[in-house]
């Protein structure tokens, strides 16, 4: 909680029920919303450290020229924040738009709170959110893709990650994929071992190999892939329980 507090967030656009629905999720998870403005210019950020700032461009209009203005804009005059585009639907066009012109991040569905939140984290703390390894070499080319990405994952019409014909599931064994859930809930190495009565050093050894085989980085982007993953088996019609973080 005092992580998030020490973050300024400055939401950017005009008045909409989308910007009002993103303002809601995140006071409701503790972070600090320093202003809100309808362009970047308006908020000089005089009195806050550029590294404790993000700019979330919230965008529900057709006209994406403004909003990669913005971009430009923010990243000239606040070069040490961080930046992202909220938008009401995913379109591709916009999507690699905002990314070559200086965004960190890109989020079409906060309907998803838990996913959302979990992505801002990781923009804050440097990362390049959500960035599907298909999508790379159309905006960066083959060599320059940044190396911090999410992954795996790919496009729909909802948001950034894969559609289900796309989706290759990972091999995880029974115990891998119990560890995952319980990443999603935030467990520690200590307490994983202790549910499951092994070692700490035998979850850590899990945990990488899960991390490996769904092709992510770190902990809380296996959480992500887990909480994208699940609501991607309820809207293709697999309505079977995920049982939460437990021995086996």
């Amino acid at each position: 909680m005092r992580r998030r507090n020490s973050l300024r967030i400055v939401l950017v656009g005009n008045g909409s029920s989308l910007k009002e629905e993103v303002a809601r999720i995140l006071r409701s998870a503790n972070f600090c919303i320093a202003a809100s403005v309808s362009r970047g210019e308006d908020f000089p950020g005089s009195e806050v450290q550029p590294g404790q700032l993000l700019f979330l461009i919230v965008h529900t209009g057709d006209d994406f020229f403004l909003v990669a203005e913005q971009i430009e804009l923010l990243r000239r005059s606040h070069a040490g924040g961080r930046i992202a585009v909220v938008t009401d639907r995913y379109r591709q066009d916009e999507m690699t738009a905002a990314f070559r012109v200086g965004s960190n991040g890109y989020f079409a569905d906060v309907v998803k709170s838990d996913v959302f939140i979990k992505s801002i984290e990781l923009v804050m703390t440097g990362e390049v959110v959500p960035l599907p390894r298909t999508f790379l070499r159309s905006v960066f080319g083959p060599e320059s893709a940044p190396r911090n990405h999410v992954g795996p994952s790919d496009a729909n019409n909802e948001a950034p990650f894969a559609t289900p014909k796309d989706v290759v599931v990972p091999q995880l064994s029974p115990r891998e994929r119990a560890i995952l859930r319980c990443l999603v809930e935030g467990e520690s190495n200590k307490s994983i071992a202790r549910k499951f009565q092994i070692t700490v050093g035998t979850v850590k050894g899990h945990v990488k190999a899960t991390l490996r085989k769904i092709g992510v980085g770190n902990r809380t982007q296996a959480a992500i892939w887990e909480m994208h993953n699940r609501s991607l088996a309820r809207t293709t019609g697999d309505s079977s329980p995920r049982p939460a973080c437990s021995g086996i």
